[in-house]
C-alpha cells in the first residue's frame, strides 16, 4: 500500500510505504532516491512512465486533495525532489447531486448546503428557481455529508476541487454560485480560485473571515451521537424524540429543524447522514478564515452579513453588495424563506 501525505509542518508532500519493502514506478525530476518508510526503503526511479495500480489512485487521490499539480518528496538526505507525471482531475470519489433540468443559454444556479446538512434541504428553492427563471438548477452533497463519500481531507480548498470536477463532467460552468455558511465558503472559494467560472455568487450569513457571532454549529455534535433511536418509529416519531433531546444544546428551533433533514433511516436505525468524527476533526479549518488568495469582481450578494465585515469584503469581492434580513437567525431559509427566495430572485433578475 502506497499513499502521499502532506507534512503538516513544511506543508510538503511525501511518499510513505506502508508495506513490506516493494519497487514503485513514478517520474521523479531527480536521480533515483531511497524514500523513507517506517525504517524501510524503497527506490522511486526516474524516466520510468508507467506506475503500479495502488500507486496510481492513491498519488491521484493525495495530489488533488492538497490541491497541487505536483508534490514535493524527501530522500534520506533531506534533499527535496520533484514528482509528476499524473493528471490529476479532481478527488477520485463523484459527489453526489440533484439537477433540475432548464435552458442551455443561461447560467446554471448551483446550491451548496451549510455544515451538517444535506442538498434535499434546498429541493424547494432548487425547484422554484427552475421554474421561476428556466435555469438548470443543481444541487450537491460535499463529501462527509448527505450520500457523498467519506474524506479525511475538509479544507475547502479540497470541497472547491470537487465542485471543480463536478461542473466540469456536467458542463455547468459558467454558473450562479448560492452557499450558505460551510457551503458559502467553499463558494468562495471556488468563486476566487476560478472566477472565470463563476457568473455571480450569493453568501448566505457567514463571512470569508473568522465569524464569532455566528453559532458553533460544533458544540451540537455531542448531543447528535448520545441520540439512539431505533428504526421503529415514525419519522415523525423519530424527529419529536430528536427535538426533545436537542432542546437543551439547540435552543433555536430553526437549527433543530436543520439538523431534522439529515437524519434518516439505514438498516433499522435511524443515523446521521454526516460524518460527525471526521467534521469534528477538522473543524478549526472548516470555522477558520479562508486562506485562498485572489480577488472575485464578479456581481456578489452578501445575505445577513454584519457590517464591521463589509471593508475587509469587499478587498476580495470588490463588488459585493450586503443586504440584511432583519429578525432572523443563521438558518435564514427556514426562518424567513419568502424573504430568502425574493432576495435571491431580485439578485438574478
Amino acid at each position: 500500500m502506497v499513499s502521499l501525505e502532506r507534512n503538516r509542518l513544511t506543508g510538503d508532500m511525501r511518499i510513505v510505504f506502508r508495506t513490506q519493502r516493494r519497487r514503485v514506478w513514478s517520474k521523479v525530476s531527480a536521480k533515483p532516491v531511497r524514500l523513507k518508510q517506517l525504517g524501510q526503503c524503497a527506490s522511486v526511479e526516474r524516466g520510468v512512465d508507467y506506475f503500479t495500480e495502488e500507486f496510481e489512485r492513491r498519488f491521484k487521490a493525495a495530489l488533488s486533495s492538497g490541491g497541487v499539480g505536483q508534490a514535493m518528496v524527501r530522500d534520506l538526505a533531506g534533499r527535496r525532489c520533484a514528482v509528476q507525471g499524473v493528471e490529476v482531475e479532481g478527488r477520485p470519489s463523484p459527489l453526489s447531486y440533484r439537477l433540475l433540468d432548464g435552458q442551455d443559454n443561461l447560467p446554471p444556479v448551483v446550491f451548496l448546503h451549510g455544515m451538517l446538512s444535506n442538498k434535499n434541504i434546498f429541493q424547494a428553492e432548487a425547484k422554484a428557481l427552475a421554474q421561476q427563471t428556466g435555469r438548470k438548477v443543481l444541487t450537491v452533497d460535499p463529501q462527509n455529508h448527505g450520500e457523498s463519500p467519506h474524506s479525511p481531507d475538509c479544507s475547502y480548498a479540497a470541497m472547491s476541487a470537487d465542485l471543480q470536477a463536478l461542473l466540469s463532467k456536467l458542463g455547468l460552468t459558467p454558473c450562479v454560485l448560492i452557499g450558505h455558511s460551510m457551503g458559502s465558503k467553499t463558494a468562495m472559494t471556488f468563486a476566487l480560485q476560478k472566477p472565470e467560472l463563476v457568473e455571480c455568487l450569493v453568501s448566505v450569513d457567514i463571512s470569508p473571515f473568522v465569524a464569532t457571532e455566528n453559532p458553533n454549529i460544533f458544540k451540537i455534535v455531542p448531543a447528535m451521537n448520545s441520540i439512539n433511536l431505533l428504526g421503529n418509529l415514525s419519522d415523525s416519531q423519530a424527529f419529536e424524540v430528536v427535538d426533545e433531546c436537542l432542546k437543551l444544546s439547540v435552543k433555536d428551533p430553526s437549527i433543530r429543524q436543520y439538523l431534522f433533514n439529515s437524519l434518516v433511516q439505514v438498516d433499522g436505525q435511524y443515523v446521521w447522514k454526516a460524518i460527525l468524527a471526521t467534521l469534528s476533526q477538522q473543524q478549526n479549518q472548516i470555522l477558520d478564515s479562508l486562506q485562498i488568495q485572489g480577488v472575485y469582481r464578479g456581481p456578489t450578494l452578501f445575505l445577513t452579513i454584519r457590517p464591521f465585515h463589509h471593508p475587509k469584503i469587499k478587498l476580495l469581492f470588490p463588488e459585493a453588495q450586503f443586504q440584511i434580513i432583519p429578525d432572523t437567525s443563521h438558518i435564514l431559509r427556514i426562518k424567513k424563506p419568502h424573504k430568502f427566495m425574493n432576495s435571491i430572485l431580485n439578485f438574478l433578475s
